[in-house]
């Protein structure tokens, strides 16, 4: 079986069930979202499959190959809704804040990028402390920062900085 909770993701699955040749793909349109109250739309499956396989969408990574430019857009307000309905300061907002800061950079303005890459920085160390990973990333989006802006004292260190803690 094939499906996808949004059913019109499932329509380029034909073509590419064919192109494969396997002749064991059912595809499936999604019978409802689950919820944990509510009923478990796969339950007519128990018993019928003996493996699922997920093609989770964790990085984006196909979406940004078919639509390169996808992963420097945001909606407008989307900053807003996240910290709203995810909290101001979760791991969420801080990458809307990476990425709002990295589509500045993009059209050239670095500078006005700088403080949604501070406040990410900020959100990260209050939930992960100063050796997490995510902080050397956050250290090192700074610094490029600072060396497109032509700041290079202040980049050289930041870059020291996070490349010390990888």
């Amino acid at each position: 079986f094939a499906t996808d909770i949004d059913a019109r993701r499932l329509q380029a699955i034909y073509d590419r069930v064919t192109r494969s040749g396997a002749h064991n793909i059912q595809v499936r349109t999604p019978k409802g979202r689950w919820t944990p109250d509510g009923p478990d739309p796969l339950a007519d499956l128990e018993g019928k499959v003996e493996c699922i396989f997920v093609d989770a969408p964790c990085t984006g990574c196909g979406t940004w190959r078919r639509n390169p430019d996808a992963k420097w857009r945001l909606r407008p307000g989307a900053l807003e809704i996240r910290r709203k309905l995810l909290g101001a300061q979760s791991a969420p907002v801080a990458d809307t804040l990476t990425l709002l800061a990295r589509t500045l950079g993009e059209k050239g303005v670095y500078a006005r990028g700088e403080p949604y890459i501070r406040e990410a920085l900020a959100i990260r160390r209050k939930l992960y402390g100063d050796t997490h990973p995510d902080i050397a990333r956050s250290l090192e989006e700074l610094g490029r920062n600072f060396f497109d802006r032509g700041e290079y004292p202040q980049a050289v260190a930041l870059l020291r900085d996070a490349y010390a803690m990888q």
